[in-house]
C-alpha cells in the first residue's frame, strides 16, 4: 500500500471540507468592512443557487464589496444555520451622494 504524502492529505481534508460545507468563508469574503465611497455598484448579478449541502445549509446572497479600490463580486454561498441567531445580507445604500457598505453579519 503505498502511502499518501502529508500535502496530498491537506489537500484531500480541504476539498472535503470545502464540498461538505465546513469552510464557507474565503479570506477575502471575511475581511469586507464597512466603506463609504463615491463610486455606485454595478448591478447585482443573477445568480443559479445549486442544491443545498444539508437541510441545515441556507443560502447567502453574493455581493459587490470593496476591495484594493475596487467593487469586487463575492459570489453567494451556503452557510450552517446558526440556532438564535439571523442572518443580515451584505447591502449598499446611498447617504447623501455617498454610497455604503454594510457587511453581512451574524445578529441575534
Amino acid at each position: 500500500m503505498r502511502a499518501i504524502s502529508p500535502l496530498r492529505c491537506s489537500a484531500l481534508l480541504l476539498t472535503a471540507a470545502l464540498t461538505t460545507g465546513i469552510v464557507t468563508v474565503s479570506g477575502l469574503a471575511a475581511a469586507q468592512e464597512e466603506v463609504e465611497i463615491d463610486l455606485a455598484p454595478p448591478p447585482v448579478r443573477v445568480e443559479v443557487i445549486p442544491a443545498a449541502p444539508s437541510p441545515r445549509h441556507f443560502w447567502i446572497h453574493g455581493y459587490y464589496g470593496w476591495y484594493r479600490g475596487a467593487h469586487v463580486w463575492y459570489p453567494g454561498r451556503y452557510e450552517l444555520n446558526r440556532t438564535g441567531w439571523s442572518w443580515s445580507e451584505a447591502r449598499w445604500a446611498l447617504v447623501g451622494r455617498r454610497w455604503h457598505f454594510y457587511p453581512g453579519h451574524w445578529y441575534h
